[in-house]
């Protein structure tokens, strides 16, 4: 018989985390039951699972998912997003759920000093908590108190056989109303602060060349639209809004920007890199683990308008760097798999269940 698995998230919306869990139950699946809850909203991840034939539960109180643990006797409980993991340790634990796993896939300085608490005294509730940098494991160790030991690091990756193009890049850049030969910097993400969107207008308004295609939608959009206004860049700018054709998308592009004030270990680069585009990230997190400095990508410090500026602008003028770069960028997101990280969590869920019941 299967192991009985609970994922439990804040909210199934369109995210990273989210589209993890969705690919770990879709990779996982001939080897555990998997059943999947949220707090919040269904969205689109749940839909989508639903659509599929997986279970999809509700869990609007911390009784109900608590009740819902003790019936249905779970072999594990696997918690992503900051409330999901607290009640869902405290539901898990309680419940006698043998195994309690948290993912923690960003460094959520957002957290005020009572969420911070609330994570301290949780961590005696679960028996592992999955990141994906060195740089979010000292973090957590530093401002969380969590033992190194109960810290698992899987890197994010992508699946090479279906992360492919769809659309010819000239007929994508067609399509978007981008002109041929005109250098793209791409840039896939939430429109919001902790991912430094806000300094797009500013970072474009210094760099004399290239159309930007953002991808993404959030809480700064109308804010990025009025400023790209007051500096007459409308016509350099591509709002692309949600999607769901991203290899298409950076296939049609020449450089990747991340400007972020917060990562951990930004899949979204990985993704870059799968489709031959050299990076420019600011230096945070986990992004070094991934970037190597000049080779397959230029590091910025954080915040730093010119400097992102000028990164983009000698690639563009030195096609041959860009070039090199993205050669070697694609080599190295071969060793970024989903198979491995599919490999890499069922051995933790193995040898937790292992531990649990020796016999």
């Amino acid at each position: 018989m299967k192991p009985k698995v609970l994922y439990l998230a804040t909210s199934l919306n369109i995210g990273g985390t989210e589209q993890f869990l969705a690919s770990f139950v879709e990779g996982l699946h001939a080897r555990y039951d998997f059943t999947i809850g949220y707090l919040k909203e269904k969205g689109y991840f749940g839909e989508l699972l639903a659509s599929r034939g997986y279970t999809v539960e509700h869990f609007p109180s911390l009784p109900r998912l608590f009740g819902y643990c003790r019936k249905h006797r779970f072999d594990i409980l696997h918690t992503f997003l900051y409330r999901a993991n607290i009640l869902g340790r405290i539901a898990g634990r309680t419940a006698g759920v043998p195994v309690v796993v948290s993912t923690q896939q960003a460094m959520d300085i957002w957290k005020s000093r009572p969420l911070i608490w609330l994570d301290r005294c949780t961590v005696p509730l679960y028996d592992a908590v999955i990141t994906n940098s060195r740089a979010a494991k000292e973090f957590m160790q530093k401002r969380e108190k969590v033992p190194a030991e109960k810290i698992c690091i899987i890197y994010n990756g992508i699946d090479p056989a279906t992360f492919v193009p769809k659309v010819p890049r000239q007929e994508m850049r067609r399509l978007l109303g981008i002109a041929p030969g005109v250098p793209v910097i791409a840039c896939v993400s939430r429109l919001h602060w902790d991912k430094g969107t806000d300094y797009l207008p500013e970072i474009a308004k210094k760099t004399p060349e290239g159309v930007f295609l953002v991808v993404g939608d959030g809480p700064q959009r109308a804010q990025i639209e009025d400023r790209l206004a007051v500096l007459g860049l409308q016509k350099r700018f591509v709002m692309a809004g949600w999607r769901q054709d991203i290899p298409d998308l950076l296939a049609a592009s020449d450089i990747f920007l991340l400007p972020s004030r917060e990562e951990s270990f930004p899949q979204v680069i990985v993704e870059a890199m799968g489709m031959k585009l050299p990076t420019v990230a600011a230096d945070i997190g986990g992004v070094r683990e991934l970037v190597d400095e000049g080779k397959d990508g230029l590091v910025v410090k954080p915040g730093d308008i010119d400097g992102f500026a000028r990164a983009l602008t000698s690639l563009i003028k030195n096609p041959q760097q860009l070039a090199a770069m993205s050669a070697a960028g694609y080599e190295k997101s071969k060793h970024y798999t989903r198979s491995r990280i599919m490999s890499d969590l069922d051995a933790l869920y193995q040898r937790l269940l292992t531990d649990k019941n020796p016999s």
